[in-house]
């Protein structure tokens, strides 16, 4: 009623508050609250249609507010992307730097095990230690080619991320 309106509307218009401006609109019977400091809330509060400027959070974040971001392509500014779309990034690239380490270790193997062979067909190394050399380009190549899936199959997994359908996916 109009006469608690103007009861209310008083006592904010007279607010005493520190750091705390009151003003009570009678044409519409709101009452807007400014602060001009830090408001510390203790206690469980619930904001509808809300803005917060610079808002700590302090534990996680969920919500229907938050829209979850995992379509890397679209580089929304209102989403957020996910654990799990992150990770996929980044184990892509680390794949992808084991897989070129392995392309190194490869060369070096297969450098070092054709020096082997010319020690061994000159008499300078015997046959265990020339098997051995064959052996370490073996597991170099195994490398290679195990290093080169993972990066294929993480590639993949980063693609359903930027909205490829598993339909088009090409290996």
């Amino acid at each position: 009623s109009e006469q608690v309106q103007d009861i209310v509307g008083a006592m904010f218009s007279s607010n005493t508050e520190t750091g705390i401006t009151g003003t009570y609109q009678d044409s519409d019977g709101t009452i807007d609250l400014v602060s001009s400091g830090e408001v510390t809330l203790t206690g469980s509060e619930t904001l509808t249609n809300k803005t917060l400027t610079s808002p700590v959070i302090n534990t996680g974040i969920s919500g229907s507010a938050i829209l979850d971001e995992d379509n890397m392509a679209s580089n929304s500014a209102t989403k957020l992307s996910t654990q799990q779309s992150i990770k996929a990034y980044v184990d892509a690239e680390g794949a992808k730097e084991a897989y070129e380490a392995a392309l190194v270790a490869l060369e070096s193997q297969s450098q070092a095990n054709t020096y082997a062979q010319e020690r061994f067909d000159v008499g300078l190394t015997n046959a265990f230690d020339f098997s051995q050399s064959k052996i370490r380009l073996q597991n170099a190549e195994i490398e290679a080619k195990r290093t080169k899936y993972d990066y294929i199959f993480k590639l993949k997994v980063l693609e359903l991320y930027f909205g490829v359908p598993a339909s088009e996916l090409k290996f």
